[in-house]
């Protein structure tokens, strides 16, 4: 899939020398991923452009990591915001440019995510969408312990608060021959991957790349 990006620059994003990648990459796959889960697009026309995204203030590495992703993809620095209060670390940048790619290129909305659906350009095309769903674990997703007993088994968790989303995932990872369940909770769905080979298969092919501080153990 290659890009049309036919829209000016403003003086800002000229002077920060933002450019476009010309064609989808796994790169950019990851990114979407990632901004599914931890991202937020606001746009204002006119008056208001910011792409934001909040990680826990203990992955910092993987903010590093997102962070370098901006640049090799958009030749950007993103901004550093850090809030101990809140436990929060986070990448923003003001840029009438990176957000209408988001919006107007990547078909990506803006405001709260009410709605979100795997865009068909990552769902045809097996790479895009590994890539895709290693982006969302790391930042919607954990591995917890779940203790049953004298027993404890490894479970893999992604979590949306829209059920068709939630369901979309499920088909996602069907599509990779990895199984999962949905289950409905107070805030939201759990996309949970519990069986051996389906685990290992998940841990094998996405290739998470933020598990760090993300297990913990479950009693049931």
């Amino acid at each position: 899939m290659k890009f049309d990006v036919n829209f000016k620059l403003g003086r800002g994003d000229l002077k920060r020398g933002l450019t476009f990648p010309k064609e989808m990459s796994n790169d950019l796959a990851e990114l979407i991923g990632i901004h599914f889960g931890d991202g937020y697009l606001q746009i204002k026309p006119n008056r208001y452009y910011r792409i934001y995204h909040s990680f826990n203030i203990r992955d910092q590495e993987y903010t590093i990591h997102v962070k370098n992703l901006f640049y090799h993809l958009f030749n950007v620095n993103m901004s550093v915001e850090q809030r101990i209060n809140r436990n929060t670390l986070s990448l923003y940048l003001h840029s009438k440019g990176l957000c209408a790619f988001f919006n107007t290129i990547l078909k990506i909305p803006s405001g709260p995510k009410k709605a979100l659906s795997i865009p068909d350009y990552i769902k045809s095309n097996e790479e895009f969408l590994k890539c895709f769903l290693r982006g969302l674990f790391d930042t919607d997703g954990c591995i917890v312990t779940q203790i049953m007993g004298k027993y404890r088994y490894k479970l893999i968790k992604i979590c949306t608060k829209i059920d068709t989303f939630a369901e979309e995932i499920k088909t996602a990872l069907k599509s990779l021959q990895i199984e999962a369940y949905i289950s409905h909770k107070k805030t939201g769905y759990d996309i949970t991957i519990r069986k051996k080979d389906s685990f290992n298969r998940f841990i094998g092919l996405i290739g998470p790349k933020n598990d760090k501080g993300r297990s913990g153990d479950t009693g049931i």
